[in-house]
């Protein structure tokens, strides 16, 4: 029985080293077209697409025959003529070229549409939008053959390959109905594969297209020349000799459709797994965040200290200059520090005075920002206003900005009138009898008047509601601005609290250590050198450390830009993932399924076409006919012209 994997597997790479094979010649197409006449590009396509075959070339004498078929841009024939290769024929190959008089077996239609609209090439040239180019392959060429009793025309069966560079200043969005687009950058290889007349012969035409679009975004269109490639050769390398016991292939349709269980347990898996990793990547999402933040304090702190030494150094080299008036005024230094740590005590002692008090005045302005907002509340509600939800310091702003958008429109006293009519489900026909009534009765119908006013004073009340609002929110605003520069002033209040304590601690050292500054005046005065040099370094190490912390920041930042990325790049995993696991499924219910729930008759008909197929296929090896009764083999080669 044929290995159908193993065929497959061939059928692919020979079909896929066309597509490659294609896609080189265009780029070389591309390149050299300007310098090299039109038969030296045709010799290197050939070269090119020679390659595919070369494993496949014996030591008997044979004829390699390309038939090369040049079109108009909408694919109308223009010419065609042979290049027949002589292999092994003495001691060199020879070539000879005609130029038949017939077509090709394999027709092509090329349309262009602009905008959902048909256009010529020629119209089409320096155009810009949504361009759509249509290639449509008719197979001419048949044999007929008797499938389950019946007379059917069973085509010749050409792996058509296409391709094409586009300039990507003039094109974008590339899409390719049965193919692939390669992006490096500057231009678009775009290549597509189709099987014109074989999904006639397996019955299976809704699996095989005869046509390749090509959809982009177009900006000055122009088009160089597109290229095919046609060969029967994949399919005449099938042997179907051994294709004849049933069992066999039925025992062979059990192992395709464990091995599609298979394949569809390991996609849902594929899927499990990736979801649980997009599920878990927001704590690496969050701990990079973290790392940022604290790198970006460190930068902020080294950059202070950098600041700092800078100031350092200065003062470093006035106490130098200033050594000598030291030495004579140590006795003053030591009376003065005694009163600076009196004073920085009486300092510390204030603060912490102030600082004491921070809570009571940072709680009293929150109970009066309460107060306002509850008594605000009131107003509201008095007014017939609801609120959403109890007013805070937080979401005053919020809420009373949207009560004025809702309340403006009936600052207009005809718009609150109706609106207040509307609710009282009474219509302004209606209020208008209601005062004429008024007018005509007796003033003593209270009830009547009494009604007019309610609704008038509503009415004046909801016009009114808006400007209220608004001042209110004015008011709230003004005290807002006064607690949050409490709550900025207590704070440093703090600080300054922290900072004079430090400062008492060091008075106390400066008092001892002032008493000591007199017998070391002397050497200070010849060590004051080394200081000031040592002072150079620090200012030079902390540069360093702030150039270094900043260096970090960025990096750290640039992990975080980069953590962003990754959980992005997770969550198209999982989209991916998410669509395998759904393609699989579709492929099992449209495609295996279908083929494992086959009775015996169903495929004794699928083996027959394979068979019908691969024998017409291997009767033909000539376009032309002539090769004298030697082993041959044929592909073509299509030019379709450049639109420009």
């Amino acid at each position: 029985m044929i290995n159908l994997k193993k065929q497959a597997w061939r059928t692919g790479a020979l079909c896929l080293a066309g597509v490659v094979a294609l896609s080189v010649t265009g780029v070389s197409v591309y390149a050299k077209t300007s310098e090299k006449k039109e038969t030296e590009v045709k010799e290197q396509i050939r070269d090119a697409v020679d390659d595919i075959w070369k494993s496949e070339d014996t030591s008997a004498a044979s004829i390699d025959e390309t038939v090369y078929v040049i079109l108009n841009a909408d694919g109308t024939q223009q010419k065609i003529y042979v290049s027949d290769w002589l292999k092994n024929q003495g001691e060199k190959d020879s070539y000879t070229q005609s130029n038949p008089d017939k077509d090709a077996p394999i027709s092509l239609k090329v349309t262009y549409t602009l905008d959902g609209k048909e256009i010529s090439p020629s119209d089409l040239n320096g155009q810009s939008g949504h361009v759509v180019i249509r290639y449509d392959y008719t197979n001419e060429l048949y044999e007929t053959r008797e499938i389950a009793g019946k007379e059917e025309k069973i085509y010749v069966p050409f792996a058509v390959m296409t391709g094409m560079i586009l300039d990507n200043d003039n094109f974008s969005n590339i899409k390719v109905s049965s193919g692939k687009v390669i992006n490096d950058g500057s231009h678009s290889v775009v290549t597509g594969i189709v099987f014109p007349g074989l999904g006639t012969n397996l019955d299976m035409e809704e699996d095989f297209d005869d046509y390749l679009e090509i959809e982009a975004d177009a900006t000055d269109f122009t088009m160089n020349e597109s290229y095919c490639i046609a060969t029967n050769s994949v399919f005449s390398r099938l042997d179907f000799s051994n294709v004849d016991d049933l069992d066999d292939l039925t025992e062979a349709m059990d192992d395709l459709e464990d091995a599609t269980n298979k394949l569809l347990d390991g996609t849902s898996d594929l899927y499990d797994g990736v979801t649980e990793l997009y599920d878990k990547s927001g704590d690496l999402q969050d701990g990079v965040k973290e790392l940022s933040d604290g790198s970006n304090d460190l930068r902020d702190g080294a950059y202070k200290v950098a600041d700092g030494t800078v100031t350092l150094r200065g003062g470093v080299g006035s106490l130098r200059s200033g050594i000598g008036t030291l030495q004579e005024g140590t006795k003053t230094l030591l009376a003065g520090t005694q009163s600076l740590q009196s004073g920085t005590n009486d300092l510390k002692n204030g603060l912490g005075q102030l600082t004491a008090q921070n809570d009571t005045l940072n709680g009293a302005a929150g109970q009066v920002f309460d107060t306002l907002l509850k008594t605000a509340a009131s107003q509201l509600t008095a007014a017939g206003l609801t609120l959403p939800e109890e007013l805070t310091i937080s979401n005053y702003a919020t809420i009373l900005n949207t009560l004025y958008q809702q309340m403006e429109p009936l600052s207009d006293a005809d718009v609150a009138l109706g609106y207040v009519l509307q609710q009282a489900g009474l219509t302004i026909e209606k209020y208008q009898g209601m005062i004429q009534a008024s007018q005509s009765v007796s003033s003593g119908d209270a009830a009547l008047q009494a009604n007019l006013k309610t609704i008038q004073d509503k009415a004046t009340s909801l016009s009114q509601a808006a400007g209220s609002i608004a001042a209110l929110k004015a008011s709230l605003d003004g005290y807002n601005q006064f607690y949050t520069g409490l709550q900025t002033y207590t704070a440093g209040v703090a600080s300054a609290s922290a900072g004079a304590s430090k400062l008492a601690d060091g008075s106390a050292q400066v008092v001892a250590g002032a008493s000591q500054l007199k017998d070391g005046a002397d050497k200070l005065a010849d060590g004051s050198k080394e200081l000031y040099d040592g002072a150079d370094t620090l200012v030079e190490g902390a540069r360093d450390l702030a150039s270094g912390s900043g260096k970090l920041a960025n990096g750290v930042n640039e992990l975080s830009n980069g953590s962003d990325k990754l959980i992005d790049g997770i969550s198209q995993l999982k989209d991916g993932s998410k669509e395998l696991k759904d393609g699989m499924i579709e492929y099992n219910d449209e495609a295996i399924s279908k083929l494992t729930d086959m009775d015996t008759d169903e495929l004794q008909e699928v083996i027959d076409r394979m068979k019908a197929t691969s024998s017409v296929s291997e009767n033909y090896n000539s376009f032309t006919g002539d090769n004298n009764g030697m082993d041959s083999s044929v592909k073509f080669i299509y030019k379709i012209n450049a639109v420009k």
